[in-house]
């Protein structure tokens, strides 16, 4: 196998294992190429780096104001709270419902209430199995 004219003898599965790896010998290879007068694959791979830098703060941002905005609306209630907890996951986080039965002391209706309006602001979906939830409070860019 050979990547920019430089031979690997690694095997391409090797980088899915180790992803910095590939990270750094593409930036290798690119700037290799590029002190040999080939700046494109230079500036594209740059760019990219720029652009997915960019939009993890975007995203960290459209998540924040999503989680103030939600607090005011929300206030105080049990709802309120729950979106407390549920704001320190990540996305695509998994929880159970017994999260709440456990730990808030409020009656069964009224989790079931608060988890209904959370899924309606679409905070949380259901997951694969019962009593399971997933974070999905900022969409997908």
């Amino acid at each position: 196998m050979e990547r920019a004219g430089i031979p690997c003898k690694m095997k391409a599965g090797f980088f899915m294992i180790c992803p910095r790896l590939k990270m750094h010998l593409l930036l290798r290879n690119t700037l290799m190429l590029g002190t040999q007068g080939d700046l494109k694959p230079f500036l594209l791979f740059y760019l990219n780096c720029v652009n997915q830098s960019l939009l993890k703060v975007l995203r960290e941002l459209q998540r924040y104001d999503r989680v103030k905005h939600l607090t005011q609306l929300l206030r105080k209630s049990i709802a309120g709270t729950m979106l407390q907890i549920i704001s320190r996951m990540e996305d695509g986080d998994i929880f159970q419902r017994s999260l709440f039965d456990n730990t808030l002391q409020a009656s069964k209706p009224s989790v079931t209430q608060s988890l209904r309006r959370l899924k309606e602001l679409g905070v949380i979906k259901p997951g694969e199995k019962r009593g399971d939830y997933i974070v999905c409070i900022v969409d997908e860019l």
